[in-house]
């Protein structure tokens, strides 16, 4: 009975002790950092990216809506700019396979392959042509001026490397590029003239290399380049970053170059034959097509950026991003200014909504982007407005749609 009664005394006393013990265990518990829920892919992702954009520097969005289409010569004249009517195209598509978060001594590396449709398409008409539709030639005899044009289309692969150590992260990207089309900035000079007669005289010619020989041949070239990002923690609700794109390692070499002209649309009406009646029929505008051997190197647009990620709640559920930066179109020797901000809502990596404006390679653009993403399938869908002109990308004188799928997990 002794022994029984002290059992019970021994456990009433350690109970509270265990049951201390327990409770301090559970508390540890809790206090531990529960892993929060994400939907991004953490293993290897398979994507695909397509888009387009076309601007102008004229014309709106809602006259092209219209059911008749009235042109306002009045009008034409007070909003054409000193540097005539500008089209620009874009065209980016890609494809890509990421391998992710793989540990390899105290840092965490990624690696990818990459291919890239890269395509633009700058043309120009002069002012001086609409000065001639819009005023005619009461006050003014003489017009001249250059119909131009630039662009280009490159092919790109390479390899994604890239390792995480603490608070820092940096990738290289080498590439090996193929130039499938391009077109150095060049143009068409034309002269009118109309004092006792009539005439008009074109020089010049727009220059398009391709890989394909006069004989249909493919003669491909090689170029290379290597790009270099990298991002620091600098605090916990604000990263930094930058990077260099498209270093120039070797450049391609192109040889088949195509000249388009118009030698054959040359005029000349005397005064006589105008005034009796016996003007000769216009000739037809038609592009006369001569092929040239000719040597011509070809680079990708080197780019320089930098950035910040403000996160004002410390995590990645709403980050604000500025960048700064210039690129350069090595093969014209032209540089441009380019900037911008995106924000970015990031609901567990389900629902990512972006809004973002900036201004590259003069270009206004103004996006919005969402993403539904569930891991083994994202889809991503962009639409934007944009313009060389501020005021004119809110008036829809360009649009651009961009368009991405992704697999993995």
């Amino acid at each position: 009975m002794k022994k029984f009664l002290v059992i019970i005394l021994c456990s009433l006393f350690l109970f509270p002790l265990y049951a201390q013990e327990e409770s301090q265990e559970e508390e540890l518990q809790e206090e531990k950092p529960k892993k929060s829920i994400s939907f991004a892919r953490r293993h290897f992702e398979i994507g695909i990216d397509a888009g387009m954009g076309i601007d102008n520097n004229l014309f709106k969005g809602s006259e092209f809506l219209k059911k008749e289409i009235l042109i306002d010569l009045t009008q034409l004249e007070n909003d054409i700019g000193d540097d005539g009517w500008n089209i620009n195209f874009d065209i980016p598509a890609g494809f890509f396979i990421n391998i992710k978060n793989i540990k390899i001594g105290k840092g965490i590396w990624g690696f990818g392959f990459s291919s890239e449709l890269d395509g633009r398409l700058n043309l120009n008409t002069p002012k001086s042509f609409f000065d001639l539709i819009t005023e005619g030639n009461i006050e003014k005899r003489d017009f001249e001026g250059t119909f131009s044009a630039s662009g280009r289309l490159f092919l790109g692969n390479g390899l994604n490397v890239s390792a995480k150590y603490g608070k820092l992260r940096l990738g290289v990207k080498p590439v090996i590029y193929t130039p499938l089309m391009f077109i150095p900035r060049s143009g068409i000079d034309y002269k009118f003239v109309t004092n006792e007669s009539i005439s008009m005289t074109t020089q010049g010619a727009i220059k398009v290399y391709t890989p394909v020989t006069e004989d249909g041949g493919l003669d491909l070239s090689l170029g290379a380049d290597i790009s270099l990002n990298g991002e620091y923690e600098l605090l916990r609700f604000l990263d930094v970053g930058g990077s260099i794109s498209n270093i120039p390692l070797y450049p391609a070499e192109m040889r088949n170059q195509t000249l388009y002209s118009l030698s054959g649309f040359n005029i000349n009406i005397e005064g006589e034959e105008l005034m009796g009646g016996n003007a000769p029929e216009m000739p037809p505008v038609k592009f006369d097509k001569k092929y040239v051997a000719s040597d011509q190197r070809v680079f990708r647009p080197f780019k320089m950026d930098l950035y910040a990620r403000y996160k004002p709640l410390s995590n990645e559920k709403l980050v604000i991003i500025p960048n700064i930066g210039f690129s350069v179109d090595i093969n014209d020797v032209i540089g441009y200014f380019n900037a911008g901000v995106e924000g970015r809502l990031n609901l567990i990596d389900l629902f990512i909504l972006s809004l973002s404006t900036g201004y590259e390679e003069s270009i206004w653009i103004h996006k919005l982007g969402f993403a539904l993403n569930l891991r083994a399938f994202e889809m991503d869908l962009a639409v934007s407005l944009r313009s060389e002109d501020f005021v004119g990308s809110f008036q829809a004188q360009g649009i651009g749609v961009n368009f991405g799928l992704r697999l993995g997990w």
